[in-house]
């Protein structure tokens, strides 16, 4: 592979989409761990990568790591609590999703 600056003509994405969701109650993340919580997105694929997981508020003590999609229309929500008590995720907040869907399913370790 070149090295340096390289200008690709195209790309694999086909489409990036920002959300809005409302995340319902989440529960406790207890302290040095990590927990999840799920919230429907109908149309969401499996394929589709989640780029960033925004909560609108600063909490302390609590990451929002990111978010996966394991089911069709269902995104999880990944936190981390690195503080040394339990913490529990804001309820009825409205978080921003940017998703990325493949325009095909690309190659391991190669730029097409």
């Amino acid at each position: 592979m070149p090295q340096g600056p390289m200008i690709v003509n195209y790309g694999n994405v086909a489409s990036t989409f920002l959300l809005q969701v409302s995340i319902g109650t989440p529960g406790a993340i207890t302290l040095s761990q990590t927990g999840t919580t799920t919230v429907n997105i109908p149309g969401l694929l499996t394929t589709d990568q989640i780029s960033t997981v925004s909560k609108p508020t600063n909490q302390a003590g609590l990451i929002v790591a990111g978010g996966i999609c394991l089911t069709n229309g269902v995104l999880t929500v990944i936190y981390a609590n690195p503080s040394v008590g339990n913490v529990t995720p804001t309820a009825n907040e409205i978080y921003t999703i940017e998703v990325n869907r493949a325009a095909f399913t690309p190659l391991v370790g190669v730029i097409q």
